[in-house]
């Protein structure tokens, strides 16, 4: 079980540090694009994966919430007023303009167990 586990661990981070770097938008140079996956995470609790972005001040982030989960999910970052519910299969885009320095805590507002993530501004 243990090495089940250890495993799934792995696979999680290794999508985390792939997935958090970003991709220039054609066209705008100065924005970054982020892809944010909703997906199972060992067959009972659900992830936003990767679970931290790190983005530069000023900037602004268009951010895809992929929800490859089985239900609704949704994507809040309290500090920034942002409340996402996106259903289940589909895609929604958000932009995020990084106006000052910090961490800002996104989350699952519909569901308590549902890990998150930060976004960091620098």
């Amino acid at each position: 079980m243990w090495k089940k586990f250890i495993t799934l661990c792995s696979a999680v981070f290794l999508l985390a540090a792939i997935a958090v770097v970003p991709s220039a938008h054609a066209g705008e140079p100065s924005d970054e694009t982020f892809t944010l996956l909703s997906t199972v995470l060992g067959g009972k609790g659900n992830i936003w994966l990767p679970s931290v972005i790190v983005v530069d001040e000023g900037k602004t982030v268009q951010i895809k919430l992929r929800n490859i989960a089985g239900k609704a999910h949704g994507f809040s970052i309290d500090t920034l007023g942002i409340r996402e519910v996106i259903p289940a299969g589909e895609t929604k885009t958000i932009s995020v303009k990084a106006k000052e320095t910090g961490i800002f805590r996104y989350h699952c507002q519909l569901h308590g167990g549902h890990v998150g993530g930060q976004l960091v501004v620098h």
